[in-house]
């Protein structure tokens, strides 16, 4: 979404990535597959915005389904280097 603001407009960007037992509709998914999956089309979609809006700053947040602080209780190590991944490819941190 497209916010006014005094130094300009900004793009929010509210999310949800999957959580590690989620599954396909079918209920074929393994552990994490659609977690890993959610991390590849978030930042794909960033790296788009970034793209189509090249002067807007980017604000993104919502659940990601993994701790981010290094308690490392919920989540996998490889869905946390996706994620740290994605973000840094985009210019978030």
């Amino acid at each position: 979404m497209e916010i006014a603001h005094p130094d300009g407009p900004m793009l929010v960007y509210g999310s949800i990535i999957a959580y590690g037992g989620f599954k396909r509709p079918d209920g074929s998914s393994p552990m994490w597959e659609q977690h890993y999956r959610y991390i590849e089309w978030h930042g794909q979609d960033w790296l788009r915005l970034g793209r189509e809006f090249p002067n807007h700053p980017l604000i993104t947040g919502g659940d990601y389904n993994q701790n981010r602080d290094g308690a490392r209780w919920y989540g996998t190590a490889k869905g946390r280097d996706m994620l740290s991944r994605a973000l840094e490819v985009a210019g978030l941190s």
